[in-house]
């Protein structure tokens, strides 16, 4: 396993918090993998311990994302698949991809957002995101232009900052990209 790699192993659990970091201490480790859950109870204790971590990256499963996170990212998939969608460069495969990927986020991203052990949910979500990634080969827009740049002056979360750009920047970008919303909540059965 893990040891023959040469990975420190050391046991788990909240019953083990403070050898944990006494192990973290004297070891020096650079990354955690596990829950991150589990994470947030390590950099609390620390805190409380008044211990500085020298965790600089981590991988987080098992288990599922909270509500916020869930949603955020959601947007952040569903803003890759818009913007990429309304980008005025031929691209017809990216169009595509782009308007199913929002059709995904339209259907899925409630109910992943609801039910974070919704599997099904998820696996839609997953594929969205991914769509988003192909589709945005095409460009991207002002949302994203200006979420990078909140982001990285405020420290905010990317798919919650798209999420907070989104309506003003589709409103700025109304007399360009109006048409081509029209299409798309026609086929979103959203269009009256």
């Amino acid at each position: 396993g893990a040891m023959a790699i040469g990975c420190t192993v050391f046991p788990a659990g909240v019953g083990q918090t403070e050898q944990q970091l006494q192990a973290m201490a004297d070891l020096q480790p650079n990354a955690y993998v596990g829950t991150p859950s589990f994470l947030r109870i390590l950099v609390e204790k620390a805190a409380e311990a008044g211990q500085t971590l020298s965790i600089t990256k981590a991988m987080v499963s098992g288990e599922a994302c909270p509500p916020s996170l869930t949603a955020w990212t959601g947007m952040d998939a569903l803003s890759h698949n818009l913007e990429a969608l309304l980008v005025r460069q031929f691209h017809p495969m990216a169009d595509a991809i782009g308007a199913m990927g929002v059709k995904v986020c339209h259907e899925w991203l409630p109910r992943a957002v609801a039910s974070g052990s919704d599997i099904v949910a998820r696996s839609y979500m997953m594929a969205a995101a991914i769509m988003g990634a192909t589709a945005f080969v095409k460009g991207l827009g002002a949302m994203h232009a200006l979420s990078h740049a909140i982001g990285a002056l405020c420290n905010t979360q990317h798919g919650l900052t798209n999420a907070v750009l989104l309506v003003p920047v589709l409103e700025f970008n109304r007399p360009a990209i109006e048409k081509s919303v029209a299409a798309l909540a026609r086929d979103l059965g959203l269009a009256t």
